[in-house]
């Protein structure tokens, strides 16, 4: 199914195929063209650090202004409802950590409509790259040289070989939601470490009962 955001994006192409230009129909919904254009090309937006997408009250203006009935910009308007054909390359998509934990079995049936959320990677990544937004304070490590905080945005490359002290996402066989911890190995034995020295069990064996679901290879604002 799609989003919004995709959905009144494609009205949005089809507004411009009816009346020209992006120019055009932004003096029909009394806006600007350069704001149509960060919502056409997803943008990141720098105060949020997320994809520009259309506003309610931006596409009720565009469809007055351009003769459609209420809700015109809210409805699938392709020919099969199918997912629409976005230009998002560069772009990976922000997932569940569900879905993360089962990444390698639904990526070849990831659909542009299946996020949310896309943002541009600005790593070298392989074609499975995904987003994950860092939740509570296991990896947080203020005093160190990596830290994460919640709410941080990172994104892992399931294609990428996971060496000692990678970061990594790995889902536990008898978890649903993947973790986000550092790899240690030490001989034939792998370990799960929290870089929050203060974090309860901090360490974890994975041996035999651990599924690596990619690694680490960046934040939203610095390299890792």
């Amino acid at each position: 199914m799609k989003t919004i955001g995709a959905v009144r994006r494609h009205n949005l192409e089809l507004l411009v195929k009816e009346f020209g230009t992006l120019e055009a129909v932004a003096e029909k919904g009394e806006t600007t063209s350069v704001y149509l254009s960060q919502v056409r090309k997803q943008t990141v937006d720098a105060k949020t650090g997320r994809p520009r997408e259309m506003g309610s009250q931006i596409a009720r203006r565009l469809e007055k202004g351009a003769g459609k009935p209420g809700g015109w910009m809210d409805e699938d308007h392709s020919a099969a409802g199918n997912v629409i054909a976005v230009d998002r390359a560069g772009s990976v998509p922000v997932i569940s950590w569900v879905q993360a934990g089962n990444w390698a079995q639904i990526v070849d049936n990831f659909q542009p409509g299946d996020a949310d959320e896309w943002l541009p990677c600005p790593f070298k990544h392989g074609p499975k790259t995904y987003v994950l937004e860092v939740r509570g304070y296991s990896m947080h490590n203020p005093g160190g040289d990596l830290s994460f905080k919640d709410g941080d945005k990172i994104f892992v490359d399931p294609d990428r070989e996971a060496m000692h002290r990678s970061l990594v996402i790995a889902r536990l066989d008898d978890e649903a939601e993947a973790t986000f911890k550092q790899l240690l190995l030490e001989g034939e034995q792998k370990l799960l470490q929290a870089l929050n020295p203060q974090w309860p069990e901090r360490i974890i064996k994975i041996n035999g009962r651990a599924s690596l679901c990619g690694v680490v290879i960046g934040k939203m604002e610095s390299f890792v």
